[in-house]
């Protein structure tokens, strides 16, 4: 959290860690953007970019989904994710990106042990069956 203090007020800083642990690969800190974002006041703090390994960003596959956690403009950042070609998911406010975080610790833990995660979620018309939450 040392780096994190070190931003200036008023910048964004996108954190794409996931703090796990590589022996169950469960989370090793619940809530680490949130953390970061206590230690840097001022500074708006966007989780993002932890769905995939570093290598995948250096050439997206065109259209991947990136979901983006953070309050305030988050626009700056969806940007960047376009620049990508890749398509920018609003998934809520900062106080979710421990949701993002868990997602990633599941992931990475079904990828290990070859499974494949991309076919756990149906389509959207698909998604809620007859009852629509709320």
């Amino acid at each position: 959290m040392d780096v994190a203090s070190q931003v200036p007020a008023g910048r964004t800083l996108i954190d794409c860690t996931n703090a796990l642990k590589y022996d169950d690969f469960t989370l090793s800190q619940p809530a680490t953007a949130e953390a970061i974002a206590r230690a840097a006041p001022g500074v708006q703090v966007v989780k993002a970019f932890n769905l995939a390994a570093d290598s995948v960003w250096r050439n997206p596959p065109p259209g991947l989904g990136v979901p983006l956690c953070g309050d305030g403009d988050l626009e700056p950042v969806a940007d960047l994710v376009r620049d990508l070609g890749c398509t920018p998911v609003f998934a809520g406010g900062l106080q979710r990106a421990k949701l993002l975080e868990a997602t990633a610790a599941l992931a990475i833990g079904i990828w290990v042990r070859g499974g494949d995660v991309r076919g756990m979620f149906p389509e959207l018309a698909d998604a809620f069956g007859t009852v629509l939450p709320g």
